[in-house]
Parts: C-alpha cells; structure tokens; sequence
C-alpha cells in the first residue's frame, strides 16, 4: 500500500483494507517471502477462503509510509477486533496482543478489545504481520481493517466513541429504571414494567460492544461472558419488546403470535446462557430471520391500525420501530461485511426508548387529568349530595320546628293577654321571647322576614348597654363604646340586637375573669363598619371554617351550632358582609359591613 502522498493532518485516519496476503495455518516470520502467495480482501472472514471457521493464519501488509512524519506528531496504528485471538508485528516488533493465538484449541486464548499502538518513526517502509487464531467463534476473521492516523487524532476519535457509548448506556439505563420504579407504584400497568425491562436490558449493549466499555470498567471480564451479554442483549430485548407492544396494543397484535415469537425468542436466549459460544455463536442468523420475520408482521398490522385509526399512538410505534429496524438491518449487513459501519442497535433502541417514552408520559398525563377531572367532578356532585341532605334535614327539623314554635307563640300570647296589668319588664321579656322563636322559626325554615327601620347608630347602642351588662354581671367585663359615625342605619333592630347579643355571650365565655368588649362604628367610601372585638381566648381554625361553610357551627363545646352561623345569617339577610378573625389566646375581632344610601 503506497501511502508517500498522504497527509496524515489533512486526510486523518486511512483504513488498511483491500488486498493482504493470506497464509492459512501458517505463521510467517517478519521479511519471510513466499514463493506461492494468497490473498484475502480486508476485511473479510476466512471461513470461505478456508472453508471453516476454526484455524490460524498470518495476514501480512507492506506499507510506504511519506517521507515527512514529524516526531512531535507520530503515527499511531488502531486495531479494530478480530475472531477471536491474535497478535501484530511492525517490522518484525510485537505491537499489538490481544488474547492467546495459538496452533491449538488447547492453548488459544480468545479476547475481545480494540487496541491502539504508537507507530516507530525509523524509515518509510512498514511490514505489518498478523497472527490471529479463532477456535471458538462460529465466524473467524478480522471484523474491521486497521487504521493508521496521527496518534492524538486516533485517540480523539476512540473517546468520542467512547462517549457515545456511554450516553447510550446511561439513557437507556436511567429510563429503564425510572419506569420500573413507575411500575413499583402503579403495578396494574404491565406496559411501564415491559418497557422498562426493554430499555434496562438494552442498555447493556453498548458496555459489550463497539469500544467494549466494560473492559475499562472490569478489564478482568471473561471473554465468553462478554460474548454471552453481546447476543443476550438482543435475544432478550426482543421478546420483551413484544410483550411491551401487545400490552400497549392488544386490539392491534395478535396475542398468540406474540407469544409463539416471545417463546422463540426465549428460547434462543435460553441455549446463549446454556452452550458454549461455540454452539450459540451459530443461532445469530436464524434469530435474524425471525426478528425481520416478526417486523414485517409488526409494520403491516400497524399500518393497517395507523389507517383505519383503530388506536392513537400506532404512528409513533411504527417510528420507533423504523428506528430499531433500520439499525438491525445496518448491523446485520455490517457483520456480512456488505456494509462499512458499525454497530448501531443500540441507536435505534435509545431512539425507539425515546420516542415511547414521549408517548408513555402524554397518556399518562391524560390519565392525569382525565383523573383530576373526575376527582373535581365527583366533589361537585358530593358537594351537592351533602347540600340535599342537610336540605332534606333541615326541611324536616323546620316543619317539627314550626310546629312547636307556634305552640310557644300561642301559649305567650295566652299569658300576655290574661295579665293586662303584667310588670313592663315581664311584658318586655314576653316580647322578647316572642322575638326569640320567630328567630327560631326564620332559621329552620331557612329565611328571614326582615323588619326594617332607620335608628341612630348611638341611640341604638346606648338602648342595648343595659342587657350587654347583665350578660356581663357574673365577671369584670369592660364594655367599650367607640363610635366615628352615629348617623342612622336602616336595619332590623331585633335581629340585629338578636345577633349582637349572641356575640356578647360568646365574647363573655371566651374572657376567663376579666377583660374587655369594644363596639366600634366607622365610615369609609360609602361603607359602614361595625366592629365587635374582645381580648378573650379566641376560636380554632377548624370552627372558623365550620363558621364559614357549614349552616350549624358553634364555638362552644355543647353548642348546638346556631351561634356566629346564626349571626352570620342574619347579617347578610341585611345584604351586609360578616367578617371574622380571631387567634387562640389573642382574642377576636368580628365586622358587619353594612352599604350606605345615599
């Protein structure tokens, strides 16, 4: 090979392929001419040119080499595999080693590792001897010709590969695991375990080919066990591959077809991990058969689903498995040695992971809100479950309310009328009581009849002072008047003191000896403020809410639930807004929010 008119930084790495002499079980010496020679096109198994796989041969190339190589800058031989042992000369040096090759089964060391050697500077002429053997693989022979380049150029390239080999590795690891640990958590969706066992077994591949990265990892790894890893990768992934497909798309794949290629499949991988390379390394053809056999299947049925739109998401199953299709055709082809690449399932799996795992997270994110939808639905409708029966209840305890009310207004209408000459505070509390049950009977029957009057602010308050003190008696209870606006209010007065009576005794339960209650009036932007606040030892978050969404709450601890629920009715029967805050320990503070006419 007459190289005197290369540049090796200009034109980088040149493959040794074509012609090299060939010497089937013989093992020739550095400078050894023979007189009868063969040749062998590079690269090429020799189980054609020697009509067996099993043997030992002597490959020999002569190289002119340009007349300026710069030491600073030196040339660098990269040694590709062959099956499955071998050694290089240069110049009659030894270079390169990997494995034992021998004349015999017996001594033979087989090995798989790619190898890169600084080349020697001394003159232009270059004689590359090689002694390879193979007494275990079904194919012998150099998969790939050598390259010659600039050292840091070959090396570069090594770990760009390198790279490569890795990013594919850890992808399909972490998404293999990631959804094994889905499937931990939702279990009744087989397709996430199928799926995540594909991309973790795949995942392997990379290690145990190509740059071998698992030799950097474990440079002690058996030879036959890394041959094992390389077929089980692909034997395995395939039967998972179609578990995953059926339980993604039972309507689309026939079941039992899945299952007989499943159980070919596993049968395969069955006689990998049970013989000798020597036996498995002779099912590769066969199972590529059935794998494109399966694929054409596999493409027709999803066509057909794609076109008659039996299910979404065919399309993108027949993009990932043209991926992993035309990577398994191009290593097919590769290892015939009808095309020049390299070793690309692993590509078209991290591809076909890819694209699935897209198609694994957009159903599940509508399952997600499909979810979300019918969980906010069904508090709708529990929501409106509940309003009915606390309807229903209150219909019930309102026509029994009713019933006895008017009894009471009957008979207090009786005493009221058989005593004219009754004390006026007798006659007051008559009326008050009166009042009361009214109030009583607007509550169950969930309405008010309001009786609407204009009072002054000041007047109104000072007519209640009286029975806010007596409630007050029993404890050295401060009342606080603090009025900014003491105009008049259009209210009901009953009810309106009806309801500021009940936060007085609310405020007198919740002051343990001594403390305050303050009534307040402001005015601002056309709104009217008042303001109920005492220093007592005030209400628990979870009875404010029951105040605010429940029609019976009460702050007390044998309540019956018409307190502030029942102040707070009758303030926005006045088309006022109720406001509470209120601490534990810090006391509470309760607004009416009443609109002012003009």
């Amino acid at each position: 090979m007459d190289l005197s008119l290369w540049n090796p930084k200009t034109n980088q790495e040149i493959e040794l392929d074509g012609d090299w002499e060939f010497y089937w079980e013989e093992w020739i010496e550095p400078g050894e001419e023979k007189k009868e020679k063969s040749y062998i096109s590079m690269p090429a198994y020799w189980n054609k040119k020697a009509n067996t796989s099993y043997g030992f041969c002597s490959y020999r190339l002569n190289i002119i080499l340009p007349a300026q190589i710069s030491s600073n800058e030196p040339l660098a031989l990269g040694f590709s595999e062959a099956d499955t042992a071998y050694k290089v000369y240069i110049n009659g040096n030894l270079l390169i080693q990997v494995g034992t090759p021998s004349r015999t089964n017996e001594n033979s060391v087989p090995r798989w590792e790619k190898k890169t050697a600084i080349l020697p500077t001394t003159g232009r002429n270059m004689e590359i001897i090689i002694h390879a053997s193979n007494f275990e693989h079904t194919i012998g022979g150099i998969w790939k010709p050598p390259t010659i380049g600039l050292a840091d150029s070959i090396r570069k390239w090594t770990w760009i590969r390198m790279s490569y080999d890795l990013f594919l590795f850890g992808a399909l690891f972490i998404t293999g695991i990631l959804h094994l640990l889905f499937y931990w958590i939702r279990q009744e969706e087989k397709s996430l375990f199928y799926f995540g066992l594909t991309a973790l077994v795949s995942s392997v591949r990379p290690l145990v080919t190509d740059e071998r990265m698992i030799l950097y990892l474990f440079p002690e790894t058996p030879w036959e066990l890394i041959v094992k890893l390389d077929y089980l990768s692909f034997y395995l992934a395939c039967p998972l591959f179609y578990s995953y497909i059926l339980s993604i798309f039972p309507e689309v794949v026939s079941k039992t077809l899945t299952n007989i290629a499943s159980s070919l499949c596993l049968c395969f991988a069955m006689v990998v991990i049970i013989f000798p390379v020597s036996v498995f390394s002779k099912t590769l053809a066969v199972f590529d058969l059935i794998y494109l056999s399966f694929s054409i299947y596999h493409y027709i049925t999803f066509g057909k689903a794609s076109k008659n739109q039996i299910k979404e998401g065919t399309k993108l199953m027949i993009a990932g498995m043209s991926f992993i299709f035309i990577f398994a055709v191009n290593d097919i082809l590769y290892y015939m040695h009808l095309v020049n690449t390299t070793n690309t399932i692993a590509l078209g799996m991290f591809a076909f992971v890819f694209i699935q795992t897209y198609y694994l997270a957009r159903e599940s994110s509508k399952t997600y809100r499909f979810n979300f939808r019918s969980k906010e639905k069904l508090k709708v409708l529990l929501r409106q479950s509940i309003k009915r029966k606390q309807k229903d209840k209150l219909a019930v305890i309102g026509h029994f309310t009713s019933e006895i009310v008017h009894d009471i207004q009957n008979r207090l209408l009786n005493l009221k009328f058989s005593n004219p000459n009754a004390d006026s505070n007798i006659k007051r509390e008559l009326e008050e009581i009166r009042n009361i049950t009214e109030n009583i009977l607007d509550f169950a029957k969930n309405q008010f009849h309001l009786k609407k009057a204009e009072v002054p602010i000041e007047h109104y308050f000072n007519s209640l002072k009286p029975d806010i003190l007596h409630l007050f008696q029993n404890k050295n209870i401060e009342l606080i008047y603090d009025f900014d606006y003491k105009e008049n209010i259009n209210i009901d007065p009953f009810k309106i003191k009806s309801a500021i009576l009940n936060l007085a005794r609310n405020s007198y339960d919740a002051i343990p000896d001594s403390g305050w209650f303050r009534i307040q009036s402001e005015k601002e932007n056309g709104l009217l403020y008042l303001i109920f606040s005492d220093n007592g030892e005030g209400i628990d978050k979870e009875i404010l809410e029951k105040i605010h969404f429940e029609k019976l709450s009460t702050t007390k601890q044998n309540g019956h639930g018409f307190g502030l629920s029942s102040v707070k009715r009758i303030v926005e029967a006045h088309n006022a807004q109720f406001l509470i805050d209120s601490r534990p320990n810090e006391g509470t503070r309760i607004t009416f929010i009443f609109t002012l006419l003009n």
